[in-house]
């Protein structure tokens, strides 16, 4: 951390904390609350793992998770990892605030895309998209039960999407081992043993003098199929490589881990978290007195620290994957459109789904097939001379964003075309 730090100095960083634990069981193995200790100029003494600072995009997981279970709704509702979102400028309707337009990190927009990537390159607009789908309150139901206690505010909106609300770096980072866990939830033990001057043992945990009674004790907070679901896709490398790169510090030397980063737009809070099945870790970087750093992104400020912590923890570890457990299958499906792949789907990949939550059919695939005039942008008819038909490609796009795709490059078909349908709206999402 102290390392890490000093060389941002230039970029405005003077602090920076951890903290890991063991998922399985909750135990904190590591906690570092800042980069010095002893530095008055620092505020050194105070510990920033307890300290409530913005998770910025390192919520979102939490916030698609919660699209995964959604009660009120039929299970054909509900998102899965291959449902469509729009990466377009959107108005959101805020309740009692005025409308949210979200901008995303990079200023730029990917049009249609798979949950898996929006979640993967962090796009701002889809995780408002889903927070909105998810209601507010349920959301935050779903953080008071992975143990989060501090977004208590009455006057929240859908920017705590990206990340608005503060959350204790140790609240985050248990958050994230119940992902690691199954979905089970087991709050951090921070003392393991007492021992008195004499050597005698006064608690421990494990045994019948705990010294955190009740900690030790799992609560199912998620079903094991959608923690498993979250953890494929913020672990999968290829789907975030359009934005982090292929050989990023969210890659582990040897092995895959789940890993979200995040940096509040006014750059005063710089995290990454994520973990293996063995351990999950989380880094803060910034400073203490809450003044802003210099353009600096949770993968170059935190994911640094976060990636050379966890290769020298695992080192000699067995290598892991995480286990799909039951309820969840895998399906080749389109790549970038998450159905199941019609004839003219140009790309296929397998990914894991919930089986009573499959992807959607092919017929619902964007990619169609258009008969067209040869050689025009007219769409052929019955009468159309069979020489001078032609099928074409298109990635139909709904008639709403139409112009979008237009704009942006992505060949339309002419309007009478077969066109997809509208984009579900919230309350009418077909997965």
């Amino acid at each position: 951390v102290r390392e890490q730090v000093s060389a941002l100095a230039d970029r405005n960083v003077s602090n920076g904390a951890l903290v890991a634990m063991r998922p399985q069981n909750g135990e904190v193995v590591a906690l570092v609350g800042s980069a010095d200790f002893d530095n008055v100029e620092i505020d050194g003494q105070v510990n920033m793992a307890l300290a409530p600072r913005q998770p910025g995009s390192s919520i979102k997981p939490f916030v698609y998770l919660a699209t995964f279970d959604m009660p009120d709704k039929p299970r054909e509702e509900q998102w899965t990892p291959g449902s469509i979102v729009a990466d377009i400028t959107t108005q959101f309707p805020d309740g009692t605030n005025p409308p949210y337009v979200p901008v995303n990190y990079d200023g730029k927009e990917m049009g249609l895309m798979t949950v898996r990537s929006a979640l993967a390159t962090s796009r701002n607009i889809p995780a408002v998209a889903a927070l909105q789908e998810a209601t507010l309150p349920a959301f935050l139901e779903l953080m008071q039960r992975f143990g989060v206690t501090t977004l208590t505010r009455p006057d929240f909106g859908l920017s705590l999407s990206l990340g608005a609300g503060e959350i204790p770096l140790i609240e985050l980072t248990d958050a994230f081992a119940a992902l690691a866990n199954g979905g089970q939830r087991i709050p951090p033990v921070t003392i393991q043993k007492i021992t008195d001057a004499a050597g005698e043992t006064i608690c421990e945990q494990g045994t019948d003098k705990p010294c955190q009674p009740g900690v030790e004790r799992a609560q199912q907070v998620v079903s094991p199929a959608d923690a498993f679901l979250i953890s494929d896709v913020i672990s999968d490398n290829e789907a975030r490589t359009p934005v982090f790169g292929a050989n990023s510090v969210l890659r582990l030397s040897d092995r895959p881990a789940a890993v979200k980063t995040g940096t509040t737009n006014d750059f005063r809070d710089n995290l990454t978290v994520g973990y293996t099945p063995q351990l999950v870790t989380g880094v803060w970087v910034g400073n203490a007195d809450n003044s802003p750093m210099v353009n600096i992104s949770g993968v170059a400020g935190a994911g640094p620290i976060w990636n050379q912590f966890m290769n020298a923890a695992h080192a000699g570890e067995p290598v892991l994957s995480f286990t799909p457990p039951a309820g969840v299958r895998q399906v080749e499906v389109c790549a970038d459109t998450g159905t199941l792949p019609s004839d003219a789907c140009p790309e296929r990949r397998t990914h894991w789904f919930a089986e009573d939550r499959p992807p959607l059919p092919k017929e619902q695939d964007l990619w169609r097939r258009i008969r067209m005039v040869r050689g025009t942008e007219e769409l052929a008819t019955e009468y159309t001379p069979a020489d001078q038909v032609e099928e074409r490609v298109f990635k139909v796009y709904p008639l709403e964003h139409r112009e979008w795709a237009i704009q942006h490059g992505i060949a339309q078909p002419p309007i009478g075309a077969l066109v997809a349908p509208p984009t579900p709206q919230p309350g009418e999402v077909q997965v």
